[in-house]
């Protein structure tokens, strides 16, 4: 500042910073010889837990807190998302529907000012399990399904799904993640995570494993919904009474060449075998196509001279 007999003046105090910019938005157009960027998910806290011990209990309601981000650690925004959805299940020991599904994701959540997000599950944890997908009388207690029952002490899993969409040219693909958490509930003490099979060992065939239409890429995620009693309930009638309950669900379609149901093979009351029944194709629905796995085998079973992908502990098991 200069004053009017020409002498400079005292330096006044320093004004706020100019605010940052926001990011250019992703460009979602690719050339054909350009990757995917990939999308980094990672749920990075949990809050809401009223238990003695920092466990969950029935009412709580669950925030859910998350970072998002290009492959390469670069920004991308929630809203540059084309898809997100989030859900809760459990125990890890037989899991369960507890809430359901959601859309809402990128719409409500909020951001954080350290760049995270935080979505609120505007339901709070229930009493009782939720029914499994598409729930029917087929499947019951017998079957593991604890629809109704009131919530068991465990582990219990968090799940979030986002996708990216990009073109090149007038086709779509999508770049998706997924990522999971697990707590405790109840007068559970000790987390108790379940991971029987990694995607690492499905990748060792599957090269890169998605599953419907390209959203989700890990069976850590795809238990949450692939639950005891789910079951492929289609209006056609065409796979109804097929279980979709992950554990069962995989090894039958890795195996149909060889199951009895698909050889005509059964059991009679008196527990012989009856090797004189109509054999049944291995089915399931995929949005409104049939698709066969009656001819799978992986890739040799029994296995012969390979053994089956399996996590660490398993290897115990003989082929």
């Amino acid at each position: 500042m200069v004053r009017k007999d020409g002498a400079t003046g005292p330096i006044g105090p320093q004004g706020p910073p100019a605010p940052t910019p926001p990011p250019e938005p992703t460009d979602p157009n690719l050339g054909v010889d350009e990757d995917l960027p990939g999308v980094d998910l990672t749920v990075t806290g949990l809050a809401g837990a009223t238990g003695a011990g920092g466990q969950f209990q029935v009412g709580d309601t669950l925030s859910v807190t998350f970072t998002v981000a290009k492959g390469d650690g670069s920004y991308l925004g929630l809203d540059e998302l084309d898809y997100g959805r989030i859900y809760m299940s459990g125990p890890t020991t037989n899991y369960q529907r507890v809430l359901p599904s959601v859309s809402n994701l990128r719409a409500a959540s909020v951001k954080n000012p350290d760049g995270s997000y935080t979505y609120t599950f505007a339901a709070p944890i229930p009493a009782v399990y939720a029914a499994p997908l598409s729930d029917s009388a087929f499947f019951d207690a017998d079957d593991g399904e604890l629809t109704g029952q009131p919530l068991l002490p465990g582990t219990y899993t968090v799940g979030v799904e986002v996708n990216k969409n990009y073109f090149v040219g007038d086709e779509t693909f999508l770049d998706p993640a997924n990522a999971t958490r697990d707590f405790l509930f109840g007068t559970a003490a000790v987390l108790a995570p379940r991971e029987v099979v990694t995607r690492a060992n499905c990748n060792q065939c599957h090269n890169s494993l998605v599953a419907h239409s390209g959203r989700r890429t890990d069976p850590k995620l795809c238990v949450l919904c692939h639950t005891a009693g789910s079951e492929d309930n289609d209006p056609l009638a065409v796979t109804t009474g097929v279980t979709l309950e992950f554990k069962v669900m995989i090894h039958r379609l890795h195996n149909g060449e060889h199951l009895p149901s698909v050889l005509g093979v059964g059991t009679n009351a008196d527990g012989s075998r009856n090797y004189g029944l109509t054999p049944k194709p291995l089915q399931y629905m995929d949005g409104d196509e049939v698709v066969d796995f009656t001819e799978v085998a992986f890739p040799v079973w029994p296995n012969l001279n390979i053994v089956m992908p399996r996590d660490a502990g398993y290897s115990a098991l003989t082929t």
